[in-house]
């Protein structure tokens, strides 16, 4: 795991018990299966997750991002 996946997944667990459920869900989800997350669009993300795409795009500004891809 290269430098900025690590920095990503520690942002991602320093916050999600401070984000609403799905928001801690979807980071959940992107914990267990971060390796993968690169790979697929943001629509099978959540449909995967089991959450909504306005879900996704809140818990990208919470992680700091402005967009999907950025993460």
């Amino acid at each position: 795991m290269n430098t900025q996946n690590q920095s990503i997944i520690a942002e991602i667990i320093n916050i999600k018990d401070s984000l609403p459920k799905k928001q801690r869900q979807l980071c959940d989800y992107i914990l267990k299966n971060y390796q993968s997350i690169g790979l697929i669009t943001i629509k099978e993300l959540s449909h995967n997750a089991k959450v909504g795409v306005s879900t996704i795009m809140r818990t990208v500004n919470a992680l700091g991002d402005n967009h999907f891809n950025d993460l």
